[in-house]
């Protein structure tokens, strides 16, 4: 029995209004932690691994959405299964240029304060994130809206007491962060896939190639999407003054939320 549109809607709104809730008490704890110079440095990386993750997630997300009503039920996992695999493969074809050609990079846009460290370790917590999206959007087709705000709290406030454990107990600086996302998405993305069946997947690849022929056309949409969302922090990056793009970042990240809390309100 499918769950009523009340009860859907009262699942998602609590969810909305939770999740609206932890980034606040996350930046009420960590700026008394980081310096502004230190967020626009947490900015400027964080941009790079969301870049990289657009890339490797191909827009897939879209042709998996359009493809779940199209599928039977066990068609719908084997295809959510092949779409990761497939975004894990490019994970990996991309990695070692990262992991070797870092400091290059970081030297190229004369970003001052960034290692190569810094730089992967944003590119995998990015890219796990963008993993654990697809396990929220079958919940969400799915019309599944308690397993969906469940799944999406667990990952939020498994991130933020994460963030907590690296970064007050060990010590470690804005890479806490990213260790934070690393693991938490990590062991989501192990329980969602742990009877993952590479014969199945290698069975039925004509679905797959069908998600990629429809995300293809929309590649250079979602880069330029990334891109223009990103320009004014891009900008400031350039400027080099990462102190007001800390200051910034964290304006940015107040404002938006009582944004989403409006418009959570609205519907």
């Amino acid at each position: 029995m499918s769950p009523s549109n009340k009860s859907n809607f009262s699942y998602y709104f609590l969810q909305n209004v939770f999740i609206g809730i932890v980034p606040l008490v996350s930046l009420a704890i960590f700026t008394r932690v980081f310096s502004p110079e230190e967020y626009g440095l947490y900015a400027l990386v964080l941009i790079f691994g969301n870049f990289f993750s657009s890339i490797i997630t191909f827009g897939l997300n879209f042709s998996y959405e359009k493809l779940f009503f199209e599928l039977d039920d066990n068609k719908k996992t084997i295809l959510l299964h092949s779409i990761i695999l497939f975004c894990f493969c490019l994970f990996i074809l991309f990695f070692p240029t990262i992991y070797f050609f870092g400091n290059k990079i970081i030297d190229y846009f004369e970003i001052y304060g960034v290692n190569n460290k810094l730089l992967y370790s944003s590119y995998i917590a990015s890219s796990l994130i963008s993993f654990s999206n697809f396990f929220l959007l079958k919940y969400r087709n799915e019309k599944k809206a308690k397993n969906y705000s469940y799944l999406s709290l667990t990952i939020i406030i498994g991130q933020l007491l994460g963030s907590i454990f690296f970064i007050i107990y060990f010590g470690y600086r804005i890479e806490g962060f990213f260790y934070s996302s690393i693991l938490v998405n990590f062991l989501v993305i192990l329980f969602f896939t742990k009877d993952i069946s590479l014969k199945s997947i290698l069975a039925q690849l004509n679905n797959l190639k069908k998600a990629i022929s429809i995300a293809f056309p929309l590649f250079p949409k979602i880069l330029i999407g990334f891109l223009n969302s990103s320009y004014d922090k891009i900008l400031l990056g350039f400027l080099k003054d990462q102190g007001s793009l800390g200051l910034y970042d964290i304006s940015y990240k107040i404002s938006n939320q009582c944004y989403n809390f409006c418009t959570v309100l609205n519907n």
